[in-house]
């Protein structure tokens, strides 16, 4: 059987982000036409960088990789995402 991995956080460091900032265009105005997301109020909303690093640092995904019936339900955990792919939804 497979390993589990351990629980490392992700961090971007200072120096890191700010080699590949100058270099991106936020479409927050597009992007947010596209966004999934129910959570009310969710200052990430069209921001889809701060978003999937969010997420991913809760060992999550961000809304837009699931079915609008389990988005609703705001369990967006890797575990949810691999049942889902495990029964064929995704």
């Amino acid at each position: 059987m497979g390993r589990i991995a351990a629980r490392v956080p992700i961090v971007i460091d200072a120096s890191t982000a700010a080699r590949y900032t100058p270099a991106m265009q936020c479409k927050k105005s597009s992007n947010a036409r596209f966004c999934s997301c129910t959570y009310p109020g969710c200052e990430k909303h069209g921001i889809c960088c701060e978003c999937v690093h969010y997420h991913l640092g809760m060992r999550q995904l961000p809304a837009c990789c699931f079915p609008k019936d389990v988005e609703r339900t705001y369990d967006r955990s890797f575990e949810r995402f691999a049942g889902l792919v495990a029964s064929g939804r995704i």
